[in-house]
């Protein structure tokens, strides 16, 4: 199964999350492997976190296995804040370091 790798820099804001998200799903629904680059993202929100939870459900109901890779500190910190590892770490999604 082919690998597909994306990187996602800078900011994954509210005023990013519309420009991001077409390319994200569509990349979450081709059915190969997707490994996400978190380490470049210096902004997130709770828009951006909600994208990384579409993703991560997109993927599961295309059989994509997605993976969150190398979470920057700001994502990192914003997801345990909001208690979220667990969501971002199901079966379709991992977060890892």
């Amino acid at each position: 199964m082919p690998v597909r790798r994306l990187k996602v820099c800078e900011a994954l804001t509210i005023h990013h999350v519309h420009e991001l998200a077409p390319e994200l799903i569509a990349a979450a629904c081709s059915g190969d492997t997707l490994k996400i680059d978190l380490s470049g993202v210096e902004r997130i929100d709770s828009a951006g976190l909600q994208l990384l939870a579409l993703l991560q459900r997109e993927a599961g109901e295309c059989q994509t296995r997605l993976e969150f890779e190398n979470p920057s500190p700001a994502v990192t910190d914003l997801v345990g804040f909001y208690r979220l590892h667990s969501v971002l770490e199901g079966t379709a999604g991992q977060l890892r370091a």
